[in-house]
């Protein structure tokens, strides 16, 4: 009993962080050099990478879900493009990666850069494109940045990890 309590705090935390940083996001203008520092999805790559995928299927669609409602867009397609990212980076964090601070920089560099392009062909099927090379180096820039914000972010999360870590029974 007493561990199913720890595991609903545990995710409770999980929460109350993603919502905590989802209010700074949209309520403060978050730019560093004049790069938007985009941590949110972050949180979804770290518990997956501590959790696995499940939890990250789960946070990354309450990630999805929060940006649809912050920003608008694509009705839909961000809850599912995180939703997929929680999953591969739970999938890729048990089998492949080690849970450390280098594979969160990994995952949040490669999220950062698929959504990107997505976004990049998006502008063109809207027959808005923009100019490659300035895209390229915003994206870089918001890419580098996000990276280095989510530091903060994973030790945040890895110590609610360790806080309440499951006891073998």
């Amino acid at each position: 009993m007493q561990q199913e309590k720890n595991l609903i705090w545990k995710y409770l935390l999980y929460i109350a962080v993603l919502l905590v940083l989802f209010i700074l996001e949209t309520s403060l203008p978050m730019k560093l050099s004049g790069f938007h520092i985009d941590v949110l999805p972050c949180v979804a790559l770290s518990v997956a990478l501590l959790e696995g995928p499940l939890e990250g299927v789960v946070f990354g669609l309450l990630t999805g879900m929060l940006y649809d409602v912050g920003y608008g867009g694509a009705e839909g397609l961000l809850p599912l493009f995180y939703m997929l990212c929680g999953a591969a980076a739970g999938v890729l964090s048990q089998r492949y990666l080690r849970r450390i601070l280098p594979s969160l920089y990994l995952l949040t560099a490669s999220v950062q850069l698929l959504l990107g392009f997505f976004r990049y062909a998006y502008s063109w099927l809207e027959q808005r494109p923009t100019q490659l090379l300035l895209f390229l180096q915003q994206l870089c820039g918001e890419t580098l940045v996000s990276i280095v914000f989510s530091t903060l972010v994973y030790f945040g999360v890895q110590f609610i990890s360790n806080r309440y870590v499951k006891q073998d029974q």
